[in-house]
């Protein structure tokens, strides 16, 4: 096994890995779209050759690993994205992470994240190496269907910045959930939350959806377009930031909430709707697998360098 910075020569075949990669899951799953431009996906490999390995066997090539060092400070993390590796075995697999791994660690990066297809196949060989499950994307078709109506007392309400009290408290609701066990999540500060939700609401392209009870804001959920990205379909829509108020759950409310959002979604041209959770996150778990989402991508999670 011969590991080396990717070639100009090797491009080709890495694409070719790539594409039968990407058919094969979406076999396996079919919310996974096959889709590929080889074309774009040449250029982005010759663009990221300095830091994409490959694996040779007998001078063929039998895999590749990229990930992107992102972030800064004491938060810098090594993405890999679902077509950033292909391999045979996992003894492939180690020898591209054996290098890969230690040029991300150089950058400063000792948080390791990868997307995979959600598949034993295809997970399985990165648990060998220390990954653990850390959450979930998941998808659901969006179909002409009536949504559930709100219970009585309960009104519809279009949110944006104007509304940023409320969604950084509804968006606290979920932070506190997940800092309790078995997640032990310590998310970011309000400040840090504030400006995400205001980078976001200000996007003319986010609808921000509220359900108010007695004029107070108790539920929320966004929704926006996504850009093109590997393995989603055309016309993919992201809903996040789900919540409601400790004192208004167990009423129906969520899932009324969530059928207009995708209702909503599907009149402004949307066919998927994409989510996402973690999976120490049981409570939210159940509430969208029994909603009908499917998962498609788990994202994988190790930390090295400390013991």
């Amino acid at each position: 096994m011969e590991v080396t910075p990717l070639g100009l020569e090797d491009v080709d075949a890495v694409v070719a890995r790539i594409a039968r990669r990407l058919r094969d899951d979406a076999r396996r799953n079919d919310l996974v779209s096959p889709v590929l431009d080889r074309a774009v996906t040449a250029d982005a490999l010759r663009a990221a050759a300095p830091s994409l390995w490959v694996a040779r066997r007998h001078d063929v090539v039998v895999g590749h690993l990229y990930g992107a060092v992102l972030g800064d400070g004491t938060d810098r993390a090594a993405w890999v994205g679902p077509d950033g590796s292909s391999f045979d075995d996992v003894d492939t697999l180690a020898s591209l992470y054996a290098v890969a791994g230690r040029a991300w660690l150089d950058a400063g990066a000792s948080r390791h994240v990868v997307w995979a297809l959600d598949d034993a196949v295809r997970t399985a060989p990165w648990f060998e190496l220390g990954f653990a499950r850390a959450s979930v994307r998941a998808s659901f078709r969006l179909a002409n269907r009536r949504a559930r109506s709100l219970p009585a007392g309960y009104h519809w309400r279009r949110g944006g910045v104007s509304e940023l009290d409320a969604a950084v408290t509804l968006a606290r609701e979920i932070d506190r959930a997940q800092a309790l066990g078995p997640s032990f999540v310590v998310d970011a500060d309000e400040e840090s939350l504030r400006s995400t939700l205001i980078e976001t609401l200000d996007d003319p392209e986010t609808i921000h959806h509220l359900v108010a009870y007695d004029e107070r804001i108790v539920a929320q959920a966004i929704t926006f377009p996504l850009e093109t990205r590997r393995g989603s379909y055309d016309a993919s829509w992201h809903l996040s930031t789900v919540a409601v108020a400790s004192d208004h759950r167990g009423r129906g409310v969520a899932t009324a909430l969530v059928d207009h959002a995708l209702a909503d979604a599907r009149t402004r041209g949307a066919r998927v709707m994409e989510t996402s959770w973690r999976t120490t996150n049981r409570d939210a778990q159940r509430f969208w697998l029994g909603y009908g989402f499917r998962p498609t991508y788990a994202r994988l999670q190790r930390r090295v360098g400390v013991d």
